[in-house]
């Protein structure tokens, strides 16, 4: 129910980005984003603990900064 999972649903990069760098957070632990397009996606310091990101789009995304941990990430 939180409005930037809501923007990511609806494939909004641009306005997620955009509020988190006005400095809005939100966990995304458990979230689920499959076979969602994210590239542009800034996922610095993002929780996606136990997501599942099966199909997503992630390409160019740099996830060295993000918390992955029991996340899905295959198909």
């Amino acid at each position: 129910d939180h409005p930037l999972y809501a923007l990511l649903l609806a494939e909004d990069i641009a306005g997620f980005n955009a509020r988190r760098a006005a400095g809005e957070q939100v966990s995304l632990r458990g979230a689920m984003l499959r076979g969602l397009d994210l590239r542009g996606l800034n996922a610095d310091g993002l929780d996606l603990r136990d997501a599942c990101l099966r199909g997503c789009d992630l390409r160019g995304i740099d996830l060295r900064t993000t918390l992955l941990e029991g996340a899905t990430l295959t198909e």
